[in-house]
């Protein structure tokens, strides 16, 4: 019992501090992804004449608005798109955009920063909304490594990405961010030839699904790579697709067979999954690698 207390304190004391990490990325990626959207949405507003109006952004504020500055604005017209209080704005603060032809009133950097450092930079120029070089994105492939049909198994060596699903073959790269901003799938689709991937900010589940009623069992062994990207930790899914004790191990072709082990540089894992009826699905979470 002793050793059981002491072994949930161990872990609870190395997974709460993870979680937090997550959320505070989280939180930044979100701040980016409304700061991007509130930027375009003001240069349209004015390009359109919308109530005849130049319309800007103030960043401090999380707020859209109709008028010269922020402070001259007219406050009935307000959109408001608050983000967490734990992201500093610095850099540009506030851009109004000129009637007809969309001009932003200053050039420069919008900085968001998180409480553990890391920051997200959106870049402000004459001629377009967000400018200056593209930011790399962050890919993952998956490989077949080893598959094995048994009865009604009909696995097959495709990923298929997102709720409304793009399919890509065997070792083929796919984005998880488009300009430092990660990429977000409603869900996924359980019944698909191969493995579904659902991309989320921070993370992204794979699952390899079952659904054998009638018999049968699918054997599939996948490497998985990020580039631009380390994995920084795994866990199993909850709920009908958890996979049978991912990280205990044991390795073999029965149903409890499933594994997950990470490379020692972090770039890639290997997730071994046996399903017959209910699905195998683990969490991977990823951060920026160092330049």
């Amino acid at each position: 019992m002793l050793a059981t207390i002491a072994f949930i304190a161990a872990l609870s004391g190395f997974a709460i501090p993870v979680y937090r990490d997550y959320l505070i990325r989280n939180d930044l990626n979100i701040a980016a992804e409304q700061t991007i959207h509130i930027l375009r949405r003001a240069q349209m507003l004015s390009e359109a004449g919308e109530q005849s109006a130049q319309w800007g952004v103030s960043v401090t504020q999380g707020t859209l608005f109709a008028g010269s500055s922020y402070a001259l604005r007219d406050a009935q017209f307000d959109e408001m798109h608050p983000f967490a209080p734990n992201i500093n704005v610095s850099g540009v603060t506030e851009v109004v955009y000129s009637k007809v032809y969309g001009v932003p009133s200053q050039s420069g950097d919008v900085v968001l920063t998180a409480v553990n450092g890391d920051n997200r930079i959106i870049e402000i120029r004459p001629d377009r909304v967000l400018a200056g070089p593209p930011v790399p994105p962050i890919r993952m492939k998956i490989v077949f490594e080893y598959i094995k049909n048994s009865g009604k198994g009909s696995v097959t060596p495709t990923v298929h990405v997102g709720s409304i699903p793009t399919e890509f073959g065997d070792g083929a790269w796919f984005s998880l961010t488009e300009n430092g901003v990660a990429l977000s799938d409603d869900s996924l689709i359980l019944d698909v030839g191969g493995v579904s991937v659902q991309r989320q900010s921070g993370y992204v589940r794979v699952l390899n699904f079952g659904g054998l009623d009638s018999g049968g069992k699918e054997v599939v062994d996948v490497r998985i790579t990020l580039d631009g990207a380390d994995i920084a930790y795994v866990l199993n899914d909850l709920g009908v697709n958890e996979a049978e004790q991912p990280f205990d191990g044991n390795v073999n072709e029965g149903v409890g067979g499933d594994e997950v082990e990470i490379a020692s540089d972090s770039g890639s894992l290997l997730f071994q999954t046996r399903v017959t009826n209910a699905g195998d699905a683990i969490l991977i979470y990823w951060s920026q690698a160092n330049p």
